[in-house]
Order: C-alpha cells, then sequence, then structure tokens
C-alpha cells in the first residue's frame, strides 16, 4: 500500500521518528513531502535529516509558508500522480 503524507513538521529531526515507525511497516510504501524550511515569527526552521531512512523524502516548495492554516504546496498534484498514493495524510494542526 502506498501511502504519501505531507507535514511541515516533519522538518524537526526527532518527528520524524513517526514516519520511521510507519516506514518499517513492511506491506507499506511511505512518501513524506516537506516543505525546504518553514518562517513564523521564531524565524526560520531548516529542515533536519536525522530519522529519514525507509522511507522516501521529498522536498517540495510550500506557498504561504508561516501561514498555519492557509499555505499549499503548489506542485501537489504532480507529486500525487508521480506517487499514485492509496492514502494520504495530512499532518496539520486541527
Amino acid at each position: 500500500m502506498r501511502v504519501l503524507m505531507l507535514s511541515k513538521a516533519l522538518l524537526v529531526g526527532q518527528y520524524q521518528t513517526k514516519a520511521l515507525a510507519l516506514a518499517y511497516k513492511s506491506d507499506l510504501e511511505l512518501t513524506v513531502i516537506v516543505p525546504p524550511h518553514w518562517r513564523d515569527e521564531r524565524g526560520v526552521l531548516l529542515l533536519e535529516r536525522k530519522y529519514t531512512e525507509g522511507y522516501r523524502l521529498i522536498v517540495a516548495p510550500l506557498c504561504g509558508n508561516g501561514s498555519y492554516h492557509l499555505h499549499f504546496y503548489p506542485h501537489i498534484g504532480r507529486l500525487i500522480r508521480q506517487v499514485q498514493p492509496d492514502i494520504i495524510h495530512l499532518d496539520e494542526e486541527p
């Protein structure tokens, strides 16, 4: 089963352990899409690559960077067609 996860949170290395745990499920082919950085009132958080084995990590540009609920990946349609996921998981705040 192909799973596509979109997550700005997985910029943080420690948070990538969630993807790592999913990647070890033998029946899952996991692809994670993250932006190259996240900008907010604290500054710029750059992508950390700490727990990235066992799954495919795609770094994609993000429009509306820093706007928690109004951002989007302009190339998401192309990426979905490329990955052809069975499940899309949006890893976001409520």
